[in-house]
């Protein structure tokens, strides 16, 4: 049931009026502890490079380290843990072992902080900005087609045919034979969505009701998103087959992101052993990718903060004193070395700019819905405590197993992560006082009792 309104506008939140553009960001997915974490950095460097202006939110698996997440903190990315999603049990050989995780994707459709998201895999590279894509209209589903020319293809009658739909009439499709053309099919390692709870949970009934087949969650996602899938130019997602196989089709001065998923073309476990491996345009992005992710001045570090901040100086004269006040307190918590993010919850009235100088600082921003109190003619010590009962949406941030609150007026000055360790089960936090006028309408106040002093 909807929480009822108190008046007609919803209350202000905690960093002002609603204004510019909703929230996106990219997303990508990682699993273990291997050595994917270097194509994740890379990519995160590689939007850092092309200037995006949206975060890197990193979906990790449970299994992923502290130490890595670490890292990937420290290069600004926002962490969040998502729980592995299984598809039914069967015989089915996936085209590639590993594939069976990747359903665990299908989580990042929750998350509704977001109201746009490209999703890239951690073995792609960005090498010029495609912020333009969160433009794209709405109730679609973005996509680059995928090439079905190479041997994990060779369970399906496109294979076995020598048909391909990135080269249609090379081999055209024998209806008479095999029906109708098959519709047009993506490849999942980048695309555009947009998450909604909905929609994510009616992908979890539906996974748990259809069969897996061998290209796992790829195969999966074109079957659920068929109907509203629209395709967009290779340039999105140049999979390095397409170099051999479709090559006429390739401009590599016009490519704004590149794949490196086929065998032996991960940068950073390159040989040049492998097939088609040691051809010089697979060299040259390999050294592309090489180049970036080496680069120090890529790196995510304070001096980058201060160009944000600086960037967005206009926006600050805004900024209420508890904006501020969640700034000083995430450099605070940085000051005390802590090992753990800060995530902020932001009602939907905080504006996008607000947002952006967040994230700026390291913050993991999630947004929440207000929630009110029934309506009565109660008379709030401080008129702005009714917004206050939106903290209760804290406890939703399951993907964490332990937080520490912490208002926006606060500051930490030494490190507090021991706390984290506290026994769990309990509800831990300071007693407060009494004896200010703000306590004035109960017995305590009236009768000079206050329970730091109770003798």
């Amino acid at each position: 049931m909807a929480p009822p309104h108190l008046g007609t506008e919803p209350a202000m939140g905690v960093l002002g009026k609603a204004m510019g553009q909703p929230s996106r960001a990219h997303v990508t997915f990682l699993a273990g502890d291997g050595d994917y974490i270097k194509g994740v950095v890379g990519l995160a460097k590689g939007l850092r490079k092309a200037r995006s202006a949206y975060p890197l939110v990193v979906a990790v698996l449970p299994d992923v380290p502290e130490e890595h997440r670490r890292i990937l903190v420290s290069q600004g990315c926002i962490v969040r843990e998502i729980e592995p999603v299984y598809p039914p049990e069967n015989q089915t050989q996936f085209a590639m072992a590993y594939y069976v995780i990747n359903y665990s994707k299908l989580r990042i459709w929750e998350f509704v902080e977001y109201t746009k998201m490209i999703y890239l895999d951690g073995d792609i590279q960005v090498f010029d900005n495609i912020d333009h894509l969160f433009d794209l209209p709405n109730g679609y589903f973005y996509a680059v087609m995928d090439c079905f020319c190479e041997k994990t293809w060779s369970h399906t009658p496109q294979y076995k045919i020598g048909y391909c739909q990135q080269a249609p009439d090379r081999v055209p499709w024998p209806e008479h034979e095999l029906g109708p053309r098959p519709a047009p099919y993506f490849n999942a390692g980048m695309f555009v969505f947009e998450p909604s709870l909905s929609t994510y949970h009616d992908l979890l009934e539906t996974l748990r009701v259809t069969p897996p087949t061998p290209f796992a969650e790829q195969d999966f996602l074109n079957m659920y998103f068929g109907d509203i899938y629209r395709p967009i130019p290779l340039i999105y997602n140049l999979v390095l087959a397409m170099l051999w196989r479709h090559a006429e089709k390739v401009n590599l001065d016009e490519v704004k992101v590149v794949h490196y998923c086929a065998n032996g073309s991960k940068p950073w476990r390159y040989t040049g052993k492998e097939e088609h491996m040691d051809g010089e345009d697979i060299k040259m992005l390999v050294k592309k990718w090489f180049e970036i992710y080496k680069d120090g001045s890529l790196d995510y570090k304070p001096e980058m903060e201060a160009k944000a901040d600086q960037k967005l100086q206009p926006f600050r004269a805004a900024l209420s004193e508890a904006g501020v006040g969640v700034v000083r307190l995430a450099k605070g918590l940085r000051k005390a070395t802590s090992c753990h993010p800060l995530a902020v919850a932001v009602l939907p009235d905080v504006p996008e700019e607000h947002r952006q100088m967040l994230v700026s600082q390291g913050c993991m921003v999630r947004q929440i819905e207000p929630i009110y109190p029934p309506e009565n003619q109660t008379q709030f010590a401080m008129a702005y405590y009714v917004i206050n009962y939106s903290k209760l949406r804290i406890w939703a941030f399951v993907e964490f197993n332990k937080m520490i609150y912490l208002d926006g007026d606060i500051q930490v000055y030494e490190n507090i992560d021991h706390l984290f360790d506290l026994l769990n089960g309990y509800f831990y936090a300071v007693m407060d006082c009494f004896c200010e006028k703000t306590w004035s309408h109960n017995p305590q106040y009236k009768i000079g009792y206050c329970q730091q002093r109770p003798n």
